[in-house]
């Protein structure tokens, strides 16, 4: 790469972790995990969510996932469009397993992507 592309890039770079660490954040849980290929293409449709800036793994136990969302616009928004989407569906009026782990949970899904193998 030419010196000057090679700095744009790390400033491009430098930036999206900025804009990760400014971001507000939340927690959400992640049920029906249960073989790697769920967890990539959960990861894959995260990051390509608009209004997502960054996802961590905060917690794995079983096929349950506890992901940490930085974003970008308002926590309503987001979770609107996660529910929205035909990747997740919104566990509703369930006892959360993790809560007493991770007590600021926003919202709870199920994995839709459950194949019959």
């Amino acid at each position: 790469l030419h010196v000057r592309s090679r700095r744009q890039r790390q400033m491009c770079i430098r930036d999206r972790v900025n804009d990760e660490r400014d971001a507000p954040s939340m927690t959400i849980v992640v049920n029906t995990i249960s073989r790697f290929e769920h967890y990539a293409s959960l990861m894959k449709y995260l990051n390509s969510v608009p209004l997502v800036v960054g996802t961590t793994v905060s917690q794995v136990n079983g096929d349950q996932i506890v992901l940490e969302l930085s974003y970008n616009g308002s926590a309503d928004k987001l979770l609107t469009t996660l529910a929205g989407s035909d990747i997740l569906k919104p566990q509703l009026d369930e006892v959360n397993p993790v809560a007493p782990a991770a007590p600021n949970i926003a919202a709870t899904f199920h994995w839709r992507k459950i194949d019959t193998q």
